[in-house]
């Protein structure tokens, strides 16, 4: 992958279909993500996540990634 000039679209491909099976909606920005059941939202900036929600979600976050 890497090397390849499409490599970062890959990776946002990959991490967007993850995000979207664990229950997450697609924002208006290309690279942000909701949890309406869990209140947590996700930024996403090349390899960088940046997650708010409480600590109980928060965790259910991490162990979907």
């Amino acid at each position: 992958m890497y090397g390849s000039q499409d490599a970062s679209a890959i990776w946002q491909g990959d991490y967007t279909k993850l995000l979207l099976s664990s229950g997450f909606i697609r924002g208006s920005a290309n690279a942000s993500f909701y949890h309406p059941d869990w209140d947590v939202r996700v930024l996403v900036h090349g390899d960088d996540f940046v997650c708010l929600g409480d600590t109980d979600n928060l965790q259910k976050t991490e162990q979907s990634l």
